[in-house]
C-alpha cells in the first residue's frame, strides 16, 4: 500500500495490478500446505469432542475487580476536579 500511495495510484488500480500475483501466491500457499501436511488432510476428522470442564479462577476474578474500582477511583477522582 506505500508503494500505491507513493505512486500516486488509486486504490482500485494498485489492487488490480496486485490481483495476479496475490492469487499466485495464495495458490502456491495452499498447494504448499497440502503438499507438506498431506497425512493431515487423509484422514478422516474424529467429531468425539470432550465436555469442557468448568474452570474457575476465583483470585484472577478477585483481582480484576479491585483493578476495576481502582481505575474507576482513579479517573472519577480526575474528572471531578
Amino acid at each position: 500500500m506505500i508503494i500505491g500511495v507513493s505512486s500516486h495510484l488509486d486504490y482500485a488500480d494498485f489492487a488490480g495490478k496486485l490481483a495476479p500475483a496475490a492469487a499466485v501466491a495464495l495458490a502456491l500457499t495452499a498447494g504448499f500446505i497440502l503438499l507438506f501436511y498431506r497425512e493431515e488432510f487423509s484422514t478422516a476428522f474424529g467429531l468425539s469432542a470432550k465436555e469442557p470442564r468448568p474452570r474457575q479462577h476465583s483470585r484472577q476474578l478477585a483481582m480484576d475487580a479491585r483493578d476495576l474500582g481502582s481505575h474507576r477511583w482513579f479517573f472519577c477522582r480526575r474528572s471531578n476536579r
